[in-house]
């Protein structure tokens, strides 16, 4: 025999009888309303009444957390979000029951009646009643035990009541002392008669709302108010980019504190004030009452981690957030992630309000119940299930976002587009980018310039049912648009734009909750919304990559897949995918994803994530459904990857499948690639080295045998420094020669045969990269926009020699510089950052002769921070015509007034140049760095010496920096250039005038002085 333990004991819903109960209670409410004089008597009136106190003892005893009560009242959802939170009325304020009660008869009635009743005065006290005090802002439970609330008339309904609270304890305690009233558990125990062997099944259910609504922080918007008013205060967990003028200032109407959307700045009269939306929201709470803690916390990828969401942690702690109180996490969808996750974390589960203040947070972040943080380089490493209770989407907080953040938080829509709902993906193909980016969901129309050619209905219609797929299950919500830059705003049916736009955010939404929301705790992993997170998740931080970007790109990939590994799709559809990606200005490709080693851990962290499955998502049959890929190898996936690329650059897709602001960067945010890449390339350097152990040592073996080996090369602390050379060097340099050269090397015909191509092990200059200072955000914009024009990379100087480049001018306080040979002008802003130490900086004159590459630099120095801008002059020509124009004086009597302009493009050629710049002015500079065509290394050194009958361009103790010297080795043997260095090379070490040094950074650096 066995035993069970049953741990509730809830009434069964009668659906029948429960609607007659619940429409003579909104009667009873309606009559109370309107004859009731204060609060007060109120409160009296409603509880003393027969129906409404039945329905209030009924709803502590149902599962109103139950799909068969959410079924019965699908058709009224607000009425259905005001019972689940009155089944809790035992342990609520009187003010909040009443307002509920009040909410309820509201919620049936049509719109209009609705509007005349303001609910913001149910929570109002009138001072002039003795009474109402001691009783609206008691627990119900209070009220009843201090004998409070019902006068000696009424004691048998006192009774009644009482009666009920103790037998609530027994049979659904979560009525009377809740935790919070957003989760229940539930279990059934079943065990042996001796309890030596007991099975059990536990459950936790949980309650969730999400709204669609425009302005939430309008002083009518009661969403947040009726949550924080009965709490008496807000604790907040507040993105930092809500704080910055620059990124989420908008005009604000005074009166209202509604953002200044649809026509509104047209009205004669009406005040506006320009404010941040903490600004707005700060406004909003100091007008409903309620005080706030705001936590101002990093929205920032980079410090999506453990150390910020502990910070978070503690900061709940000093402030002593109890666990029925929600925290209140407003931001982009890293605020939403690490916030959540701390909230998880918190008394083990503490709940919260997500209002989402960006695409990501609006339709994914925060509905998600998939809180985390980054960790060791992975992104979303950590973290725990966790929904928030409510979460608001306002699409009026969108208008101020970069519109990098706009197209990358589209990235999400389109997931579920491809795998989950195919009207959304006609309807993506439909508006493209010109319109969803370009007016940031129809929020800001200030950048279309014909817009009388437009039909608006239309496009702002579009906008709307983009989002609007996605929630339209759950809300059909208004929506706001600036139509600012409208001319004939009057002849709009603003109210049909306004809805419409709203159904574009719904859309996407009702997609996502429909594949979320009924595998909560991911049991299964047939989990369409994860398309496009199986590989991305390994590369997203080390490519420093904004995440619907990283997204997009495994998207293409995944669809590649479906058609050329699962045959699941035609090549058609596959190309359909990737167009829409591509016109999107999403990444179909990014150069991360040519590193197999970072794409092979990819997979090998998915399968450990998805319980030993791979089970990646993608496109099956027609887009719009979804299948699931678990079978594929390394080198399948190798060589799809190849194949892949080949695709996306075969030339059908626009900037060779790269995206538009793909980077963390390029949207003003810190990078993630150094520190991400550091950890990744560890732990695979660590698995690499595990796999060639032994399979019989031991986890404890294998750290004591590295231990060792670390020893064996690592003074001993109780060892004199030569003594530990003595010991453990002597043998690792038993081939070391004389590195003492005691005579001038014999010249040779040519250079000595060199096996490489480049002089050091990969591994060796990552290491000397990884522990170089981070280069500047000039310098990391430099290297963005040569990839995305597509130009040949390897000719950027990089990490580490541009921070070499950089700390050479800072130490020798050059003031003036020449840089022969341009490329895309990272060596520029290296020697233009460093010259900053002279005091107000030098100036570099940058000297490059292509035409593609020179507009591409140009590009670059105009993005740069002003100071740098202004101290480079780029010049399109010959180095060496300039350089002898240099020389004879001819062009730095002009130069000036461009210098002032920051650059200037000079069509002629570089060599006569340089001829005039010695033949016609007195400049000359502090540093020559020589990085141009290398067949001309002779002729540029020559006029930088003076030797062709001009005067010489290196200054009295100037340094002439000659790149790439060492590529007389690594150049193939029949490549020209690699025999014109070699003579170079020789040439520079017999000029007596000088002495020199060959460096062994990158390709080789020859550094030049005067003897």
């Amino acid at each position: 025999m066995s035993k069970q333990i049953n741990y509730y004991e809830l009434d069964k819903l009668d659906a029948s009888t429960f609607k007659v109960l619940l429409e003579n209670s909104i009667e009873r409410i309606e009559k109370a309303v309107d004859c009731s004089p204060s609060l007060d008597s109120l409160a009296n009136t409603l509880f003393s009444d027969e129906s409404v106190s039945k329905l209030l003892m009924l709803l502590a005893r149902l599962p109103v957390f139950s799909t068969d009560f959410e079924e019965l009242l699908k058709d009224n959802l607000d009425v259905l979000n005001i019972l689940k939170k009155l089944k809790f009325f035992v342990n609520l304020k009187i003010r909040e029951t009443i307002y509920l009660l009040v909410k309820l008869a509201v919620a049936s009635v049509d719109q209009d009646e609705a509007a005349k009743i303001d609910l913001k005065e149910y929570f109002s006290v009138n001072p002039n009643s003795p009474c109402v005090e001691k009783i609206v802002d008691l627990k119900f439970k209070n009220a009843i035990k201090e004998n409070v609330l019902f006068n000696e008339k009424n004691a048998e309904k006192r009774n009644e009541y009482l009666k009920e609270f103790e037998r609530l304890e027994k049979i659904d305690p979560h009525a009377v002392y809740p935790t919070s009233i957003y989760r229940q558990s539930d279990g059934c125990t079943v065990a042996t008669e001796d309890s030596q062997k007991i099975e059990a099944v536990m459950s936790t259910t949980l309650t969730t709302s999400i709204r669609i609504s425009s302005h939430v922080l309008a002083y009518k918007n009661n969403l947040l108010a009726e949550i924080y008013r009965p709490l008496g205060r807000a604790v907040v967990v507040l993105d930092d980019k809500l704080c910055d003028l620059e990124y989420t200032a908008g005009e604000v109407e005074v009166s209202t504190n509604r953002r200044a959307v649809l026509g509104m700045e047209f009205k004669e009269g009406v005040e506006f004030t320009k404010l941040t939306i903490k600004q707005q929201l700060d406004r909003y709470f100091e007008h409903h009452g309620v005080e706030t803690k705001i936590l101002i916390k990093s929205g920032n990828e980079v410090d999506k981690d453990l150390e910020n969401v502990q910070e978070i942690l503690i900061d709940l702690k000093k402030i002593g957030v109890m666990r029925n109180e929600p925290v209140l996490v407003v931001g982009g969808g890293v605020i939403a992630d690490i916030a959540g996750f701390a909230c998880a974390l918190f008394h083990r589960n503490t709940p919260y309000v997500m209002l989402a203040t960006s695409i990501v947070s609006g339709i994914d972040a925060g509905p998600s119940p998939r809180t985390c943080c980054d960790g060791k380089g992975y992104k979303n490493a950590f973290g725990a299930i966790h929904p928030p209770v409510v979460t608001l989407t306002d699409r009026t907080l969108w208008r101020t976002m970069h519109s990098g953040m706009i197209r990358h938080g589209i990235a999400e829509i389109v997931k579920m587009a491809v795998v989950e709902n195919k009207g959304l993906f006609e309807l993506l193909e439909k508006i493209g980018p010109g319109f969803l980016v370009k007016t940031k969901f129809g929020t800001d129309m200030s950048s279309i310039k014909d817009i009388d050619s437009l039909d608006l209905d239309e496009i702002d219609a579009d906008c709307g049912r983009v989002v609007g797929m996605a929630m339209e299950s759950y809300v059909r919500a208004e929506y706001g648009t600036d139509m600012s830059s409208i001319k004939d705003i009057d002849s709009l049916d603003l109210d049909e734009i306004d809805a419409d736009c709203g159904r574009v955010v719904g859309m996407a939404m009702e997609s996502y909750v429909r594949a979320e929301y009924g595998n909560l705790w991911e049991t299964h992993q047939c989990r369409p919304h994860a398309y496009g997170h199986t590989w991305s998740p390994g590369y997203e931080l080390p490519a420093g990559m904004l995440h619907g970007h990283a997204v997009a790109t495994c998207m293409g990939f995944g669809a590649y897949l479906s058609w050329k590994h699962c045959n699941w799709i035609s090549e058609t559809q596959c190309n359909r995918i990737c167009k829409l990606i591509n016109d999107l200005e999403l990444s179909l490709w990014h150069d991360v994803m040519s590193d197999k080693s970072i794409f092979h851990a990819s997979t090998k962290k998915m399968i450990q994530k998805r319980g030993g499955n791979l089970a990646a998502p993608l496109p099956r049959g027609e887009i719009g459904e979804c299948g699931y890929l678990n079978d594929i190898t390394d080198d399948q996936l190798s060589k799809y990857v190849d194949e892949y690329k080949s695709f996306v650059m075969s030339g059908n897709f626009a900037r060779n499948g790269y995206g538009i602001e793909p980077n963390l960067i390029d949207v003003g945010l810190d990078e993630t690639a150094t520190e991400a890449t550091a950890h990744v390339r560890a732990e695979i350097a660590y698995e690499d080295k595990e796999q060639n152990e032994e399979q019989k040592i031991s986890s404890q073996e294998y750290y004591k045998e590295e231990k060792k080996e670390e020893e064996s090369v690592r003074p001993e602390r109780n060892v004199s420094y030569q003594e530990w050379i003595k010991r453990s060097q002597t043998d690792r340099n038993s081939e070391w020669k004389m590195n003492v050269d005691f005579d001038k090397a014999p010249d040779t015909a040519e250079a000595p045969h060199f096996p490489h191509n480049t002089l050091f092990h990969d591994q060796a200059e990552k290491y000397a990269i990884s522990q170089t200072t981070v280069v500047s955000k000039n310098i990391q914009v430099a290297a963005k926009v040569t990839m995305e024009e597509n130009l040949f990379a390897p000719c950027m100087v990089g990490s580490l020699e541009s921070q070499f480049l950089k700390i050479f001018a800072k130490t020798s306080k050059a003031e003036n510089i020449l840089d022969i040979g341009t490329f895309t002008g990272m060596s520029a802003i290296a020697f233009a950052e460093g010259s900053f130490s002279s005091g107000e900086g030098g100036k570099v004159h940058t000297l490059e002769s292509d035409e593609k590459t020179a507009q591409a630099a140009k590009k670059i120095f105009d993005s740069c921070e002003e100071k740098v801008k202004k101290s480079i002059v780029l010049h399109h020509t010959d180095a060496i015509d300039w350089m002898r124009d240099c020389a004879e004086k001819k062009i730095f009597d002009s130069c000036e007034e461009k210098v002032k302009k920051s650059i200037v493009l000079h069509h002629t050629d570089a060599i006569d140049w340089m001829r005039d710049c010695a033949e016609n002015t007195g400049e000359t500079f502090d540093i020559i760095f020589i990085d141009a065509d290398k067949d001309n290394y002779s002729q540029y050194y020559a006029l930088a010496m003076g030797d062709m009958g001009l005067r010489p361009l290196l200054a009295d103790g100037g340094c002439i920096l000659a790149d790439n010297t060492m590529s007389a080795l690594v150049y193939d043997e029949d490549d020209s250039r690699r025999q014109a260095l070699h003579l170079f090379n020789q040439h520079v070490k017999n000029d007596e005038r000088v002495e020199q040094a060959m460096m062994t950074v990158r390709e080789g650096i020859s550094i030049i002085t005067r003897v």
